[in-house]
């Protein structure tokens, strides 16, 4: 599992045991989310976002002056597969 770790500035990816596997760095601090894409599963997609707002429950240690926070999509190729999402009929 592939976690976005906002104020962060990378993605982590956790083993089954929750440990973490590995540790992709990002050139923006706001990480939002982490998805795979293409029909093969092969890029990692990572957002982030641009605006920083104060609050209490900032990071510690959190720059509100910081000018790479993020805004940008990025893609990366971790040199490993994800697996489609599983999709349910509810009728």
């Amino acid at each position: 599992m592939n976690s976005a770790q906002w104020d962060g500035g990378q993605v982590v990816r956790y083993d089954l045991d929750g440990g973490v596997e590995r540790r992709i760095k990002m050139p923006a601090l706001q990480t939002s989310s982490a998805v795979y894409g293409r029909p093969d599963q092969t890029d990692l997609c990572i957002s982030s976002a641009a605006d920083f707002w104060p609050s209490e429950y900032a990071s510690p240690g959190c720059d509100p002056e910081a000018t790479d926070v993020g805004g940008q999509l990025f893609r990366v190729h971790p040199d490993i597969q994800g697996k489609l999402e599983h999709r349910a009929r509810f009728d």
